[in-house]
């Protein structure tokens, strides 16, 4: 257990510590792995709750529609319904679009250095952040996760789909 928690914690740090902060400064993704687990595990079981949710929403409706039209001359209408709702609820990106909002901020460089600071003073001190910047905290976490890259058809090897990802279980490397 202790092996596999390490090889996770190695590409992580690896990961977060490749990408430079909007001030200039390379990440710390050592003192950030923390937070980076929970960002990427926190994405991973938000859209299990999203998944299970839009399945309990929409599949028993849809259900009961194609039971009731299903000998009717509309039934094609009903597929047609169908297949509308697949393309709303059935990709995910209204999911991942909310994903990104909730991080939707622009800072200026004097901004994004005082949260720095004010960080770093409430987590121990040092000018070394615990949390990835906005942007980070977006795009790395999708990056990693495949259903994202289904979801958009981003091609391998993209930024958002790379081929080496840093991913918490077999299915997902």
């Amino acid at each position: 257990m202790y092996r596999i928690f390490a090889s996770h914690r190695r590409c992580f740090e690896a990961q977060y510590s490749a990408t430079v902060e909007s001030n200039g400064r390379q990440a710390n993704g050592t003192r950030m792995l923390h937070e980076n687990f929970a960002d990427n595990l926190g994405l991973r079981a938000a859209y299990d709750a999203y998944q299970l949710q839009t399945a309990e929403a929409v599949f028993p409706f849809t259900l009961r529609s194609l039971l009731k039209t299903s000998s009717s001359p509309s039934s094609s209408s009903t597929l047609d319904h169908l297949k509308r709702l697949e393309a709303v609820h059935g990709t995910g990106r209204d999911f991942f679009t909310a994903y990104a909002q909730q991080f939707c901020v622009r800072l200026s460089a004097e901004e994004e250095e005082m949260l720095a600071v004010m960080e770093a003073a409430a987590n121990g001190g040092g000018k070394a952040r615990v949390h990835a910047s906005h942007r980070h905290r977006v795009n790395v976490p999708l990056s990693n996760f495949a259903p994202f890259a289904a979801a958009f058809n981003c091609p391998l090897g993209s930024p958002m789909h790379p081929r080496r990802r840093c991913a918490f279980g077999p299915d997902e490397a």
